[in-house]
């Protein structure tokens, strides 16, 4: 009788443990539906995901505060991590960052010892009893309400990837250049203490350099513009303010994104001048006043092309007035120097805020209320043509005064010392042409394009040298910006004034033929690097007016015949990004980050603008990169007043709300993207 009740209660315990084992593994494959209580946050719902993958089960738990919110948005977070059964129970681990991006922001900091260390939470799941874990000193406590069958799509997935950037740079000259530099700046800069720290780095020692390329939750904010995501960390004011970042980049469509830019534009970004400005506000977010732009010629210039695409698009009469208004400004850099060699890079009305005094001048008749800066140069000249000839095809016959104003000022460029540089000749004379219908002056434009541009194709240089990690990338948006412009004036000679001489008729065909090919090879050769508004300035400037794709191949380029067309359709396809990785709502906040913390990081081999140390060393830190660039939403798009000139691998930066960068950067490429049909 005892045996038998020995093996009796034996049977029954065994019997127990298999189907405690089987409750277990029930949850393998399964959402489970939860609710619970953070100490901190409050009261939450949910679900966490287990699903059976290469012999793991992965865990995802996704869960939304009740009451928690920032900007008014509902705070989600997102934790993940893996599930091991053992024995009655699934035992779950999660490891939450304490630090990811962000040093500091609206006064809180990380410590640099935070970037390294995690917070391990363990979860045990049991059938019908309350959970109870603690991430750090914030307890919860969890409830399983329900059990679904998966999904085919997992609650969340990480969709971050990297792609290596290279140049596909085959100029001779450029690698022996290049051969020169290394002797005179690479061994002093590798010689370095900061710079051998990482010497045993993987991305160090092979000389790579990569792009992030991050859609993850794209989608999703889309669908849900009111949630707040927070991925694997603690949802804190740095992570809140970290996150908001993608968010504000992937929630608004594009249209939205660019009817925010263009109300923050005529709001605080665009002068009673007509110049491009920065906005200083104060603590109570109050705008206190237009804040003068070291480059304010180029991206005034850039501005008033992004609305002349806009009008060309919509015909909207704002967008016609906004040209006017800064096509105004461009003239007034001309006019307040009173030197025709010379012109200003920006101009504001005074109001005590600028000390007169060096670069900065007070004008003077009609224009002693105003602070106009000096210093007009190479960069700036390029907004100047650029605006001219936007607003030559844009502003109707009808207003008479205005056109007379263009025309006059398109007439004096070539009087311009920085127009006497070779380049600079090229879109000076040709807008003079417009002007003069000379056959002098269009013979000017082809003669200075042809000599611009013999050395460039016979030692096949673009202006857009990318080799290795060294770009120059303001001037390849400067580079891109003239050549559009080049394009834009030939268009308008061939279409309206054509030479008389059926010869000379080909030598203009052929200045539009060889911008068009420049633009393409600049394309090409910053293919690897995300330039994304480059390229849908290739498609609208280059390959819709007929330029055929294999045309930009070269002997030296090292590409197989056919896969130049196909790597232009994959980097066209994609351009897209660009827009979409732009947040709106730019410096709201102020923050600070250096990724030289994250423990993913590296320096780069390669030191940023070398050349600028040939003649006189300048300090270490002016020349290191990292060898990541990370999307806008991470980086430059955070706090910059143009992202298309910024160093994509620069690892410190930050904003701060007391001054507001401006959004000319999305409008250029959103109408741009319009104007080509590309959205």
């Amino acid at each position: 009788m005892t045996s038998s009740r020995y093996l009796w209660s034996l049977t029954f315990f065994a019997s127990f443990l298999l189907s405690l084992s089987a409750m277990a593994q029930s949850f393998q494959n399964k959402i489970l539906k939860i609710n619970g209580t953070s100490s901190e946050y409050g009261v939450y719902q949910g679900e966490l995901e287990l699903r059976s993958k290469n012999n793991k089960i992965q865990a995802t738990k996704v869960f939304t505060y009740q009451d928690y919110k920032f900007e008014n948005l509902s705070v989600q977070e997102v934790w993940t991590g893996e599930a091991t059964q053992v024995q009655d129970q699934l035992v779950i681990n999660f490891s939450i960052r304490q630090a990811v991006l962000f040093k500091s922001a609206e006064g809180m900091s990380r410590s640099p010892e935070m970037f390294h260390a995690n917070l391990k939470v363990t979860q045990i799941i049991e059938l019908n009893s309350m959970i109870s874990f603690f991430r750090g000193q914030e307890a919860f406590n969890e409830n399983i309400t329900g059990v679904a069958d998966l999904k085919a799509k997992p609650l969340w997935e990480n969709l971050r990837t990297q792609t290596e950037s290279y140049g596909k740079e085959s100029s001779l000259i450029i690698k022996l250049l290049a051969g020169f530099i290394d002797m005179k700046v690479f061994n002093w800069y590798h010689a370095d203490s900061m710079v051998r720290a990482y010497e045993h780095r993987e991305e160090f020692k092979s000389k790579n350099h990569y792009f992030v390329f991050d859609p993850t939750d794209h989608d999703f904010y889309q669908q849900n513009p009111n949630i707040l995501r927070v991925v694997n960390k603690v949802p804190d004011t740095i992570s809140l303010i970290e996150d908001i970042q993608r968010r504000n980049a992937y929630a608004p469509t594009l249209e939205e994104k660019m009817e925010h830019y263009e109300d923050q534009m005529i709001k605080y970004h665009i002068n009673d001048l007509g110049q491009f400005s920065t906005a200083q506000f104060d603590k109570n977010g109050h705008f206190v006043r237009y804040v003068m732009v070291g480059d304010g010629a180029l991206w005034t210039g850039m501005y008033l092309a992004s609305q002349a695409m806009r009008y060309q698009v919509t015909k909207d009469n704002e967008a016609l007035e906004n040209v006017k208004k800064s096509l105004k400004g461009l003239m007034l850099l001309m006019d307040i120097t009173g030197d025709r060699k010379n012109f200003a890079r920006n101009v504001t009305y005074d109001d005590g805020s600028i000390k007169v005094g060096g670069e900065y001048r007070r004008g003077t008749g009609i224009h002693q209320d105003k602070i106009w800066r000096a210093m007009g140069n190479n960069d700036m000249f390029k907004g100047l043509i650029h605006g001219f000839i936007w607003s030559y095809i844009i502003i109707p016959e009808s207003e008479t005064e205005l056109r007379q104003e263009l025309l006059k000022h398109m007439a004096l460029l070539p009087k311009l010392e920085i127009a006497q540089e070779k380049f600079n000749k090229v879109p000076a004379y040709g807008l003079r042409a417009l002007v003069s219908k000379s056959e002098d002056d269009k013979k000017e434009f082809v003669k200075n394009f042809m000599l611009a541009h013999m050395g460039r194709q016979a030692f096949n240089i673009e202006g857009t040298t990318h080799l290795g990690g060294i770009a120059d990338w303001s001037g390849i948006n400067l580079t891109m910006v003239s050549t559009i412009t080049n394009i834009m004036i030939a268009k308008v000679i061939i279409k309206d004034f054509p030479s008389k001489d059926r010869l000379f008729q080909n030598n203009e065909n052929d200045v539009l033929q060889g911008s068009m090919k420049s633009l393409m090879l600049q394309w090409k050769d910053m293919v690897e690097s995300r330039r994304d508004l480059l390229t849908m300035a290739a498609y609208q400037f280059a390959v819709k007016n007929g330029f055929k794709i294999k045309e930009a191949n070269e002997l030296n380029d090292g590409l197989a015949k056919d896969e130049l067309k196909k790597i232009w359709q994959k980097s066209l396809t994609s351009s897209i990004w660009g827009l979409r990785e732009i947040p709106i709502n730019r410096s709201k906040y102020n923050i600070s980050y250096d990724y030289s913390l994250k423990p993913d990081w590296s320096l780069s081999w390669w030191p940023k603008l070398p050349w600028k140390s040939v003649k006189e060393k300048q300090p270490i830190e002016y020349h290191m990169q990292g060898a990541y660039a990370y999307p806008f939403f991470e980086s430059t798009g955070i706090g910059s007043n143009f992202i298309w000139k910024d160093q994509p691998f620069s690892y410190k930066g930050g904003s701060s709300k007391l001054m507001k960068d401006p959004g000319a950067d999305y409008l250029y490429t959103y109408w741009m993207a319009k104007l080509a049909g590309l959205i």
